[in-house]
């Protein structure tokens, strides 16, 4: 990293940190809470019961188990 410049990453990571001073963790608790109601609104639950299950054969698969 050259000088003055910041990978993509880099630059995330420094407002997520600004953010959280900023406004503290709750913001971001508030903010999950909005965004997982919305995702139920629009896509219902059977949405969330497909990833849930993804994510479990997913590890079922990577912890040998599956």
């Amino acid at each position: 990293m050259r000088m003055g410049e910041m990978t993509v990453r880099e630059a995330g990571k420094r407002g997520g940190d600004r953010t959280k001073k900023l406004h503290g963790k709750a913001h971001y608790e508030r903010m999950g809470a909005k965004g997982g109601s919305t995702t139920l609104r629009k896509h219902g639950v059977e949405h969330f019961r497909r990833a849930a299950r993804k994510s479990a054969e997913a590890r079922a698969k990577e912890t040998g188990r599956g």
